[in-house]
């Protein structure tokens, strides 16, 4: 690399570092402060609180980093205008395009760093975050139960498996109801699906094991009591936000095998899928701004980041809503933003004069 290519390079990792550091504990206090008002009637200790600030910072790292990058690659070359540092450069017969390589680079690393975010660190800090607010709340721990391997500890020595639940339609599906006695098996009722009827859980096409008198029964219906209603159990499975790309991908697939397809789901998956490489477009439209339109002002440099990252944030949300409402294909609601914006970085970077 080239001791050019370094310098420029180092000055934007070092005002990326601090923006986005700076606002990712900026905007997480406001979040904090807004919220931490419903954890102070349950007397929460100092401790709680400092980590329920401390869990609430990677999601806002995840969002900012875009943002961040768009900013500090347009305050970069902003300010190398303002010192005519790029005048000299193309002066000894440089072609400014050429200092694009490393950051292009940079762009696609910053991208990777963002996705593990997503997929990684985000989910479980929203995990921890729910699971923080419950203890305080509830004064107990919270059970939470995966997709896939849901087990539901019932009255009356009764255990309740199931491989999904499908929130909308309040039922449980590949049921296996075990009744306990003193710790030895009653009997067992395994079932297709699991309905709430409004007051309890019905199974249907069920077969039941009776390990006492030792016979194999199939029943039309079968009602489990002492079961929780459908309210607590939608408060124990982990929600979206608390998954992965890959568990994400698990869940739709065992959502499609019991005959259900949620579009929410799947936009959320293109959405994770897509969103880090926001980053990748932000640099190459805050490089291709500070040149092209020989920006002298840090400040407006800033400001005209912070526009486009909104512009960007407003036309994502706009498309994953109607993505969610079901007026557009989810690869459609969540495409049409790093489309449109990647078409314009590329547009602008061949517009660069040399």
């Amino acid at each position: 690399m080239r001791r050019l290519d370094r310098y420029f390079l180092g000055q934007f990792i070092r005002y990326f570092m601090v923006f986005t550091i700076g606002l990712t504990f900026f905007f997480s206090a406001i979040d904090y402060l807004d919220h931490v008002g419903d954890l102070l009637p349950y007397d929460p200790r100092f401790f709680d609180l400092v980590i329920y600030y401390l869990l609430i910072l990677p999601k806002y790292f995840l969002y900012l980093i875009p943002m961040s990058t768009l900013i500090c690659s347009l305050l970069t070359f902003a300010l190398a205008s303002k010192r005519k540092e790029a005048v000299a450069y193309k002066a000894s017969g440089g072609d400014v395009r050429k200092l694009l390589i490393p950051f292009l680079i940079t762009g696609i690393i910053i991208s990777l760093i963002d996705f593990g975010f997503n997929e990684y660190i985000t989910p479980i800090s929203t995990a921890k975050l729910k699971d923080l607010e419950y203890s305080l709340q509830q004064d107990k721990e919270r059970l939470r139960l995966k997709q896939g391997n849901i087990w539901i500890r019932g009255k009356k020595g009764m255990i309740v498996h199931a491989e999904t639940y499908i929130p909308t339609e309040k039922s449980l599906r590949k049921v296996v109801v075990f009744s306990l006695q003193k710790s030895r098996p009653e009997y067992m009722i395994s079932a297709r699906k699991a309905q709430w009827d409004g007051k309890q859980w019905t199974m249907e096409e069920a077969r039941k094991y009776d390990f006492s008198n030792r016979t194999v029964v199939d029943l039309s219906m079968a009602r489990i009591g002492g079961l929780s209603d459908p309210e607590v159990i939608s408060q124990e499975i982990s929600a979206p936000e608390e998954m992965g790309i890959s568990e994400l991908l698990e869940y739709r697939k065992k959502l499609e095998d019991a005959g259900y397809k949620s579009i929410k789901f799947d936009v959320d998956i293109f959405s994770r899928m897509t969103y880090p490489l926001a980053c990748l477009f932000m640099m190459l439209i805050g490089f291709s701004l500070a040149l092209m339109s020989n920006l002298h002002s840090g400040v407006l440099g800033v400001a005209i980041g912070i526009g486009i990252s909104l512009a960007y944030s407003f036309l994502h949300s706009f498309m994953v809503s109607l993505g969610y409402a079901g007026v557009v294909m989810p690869a459609v609601a969540v495409g049409v933003a790093p489309t449109a914006f990647s078409i314009l970085s590329i547009a602008l970077v061949k517009r660069i004069p040399r």
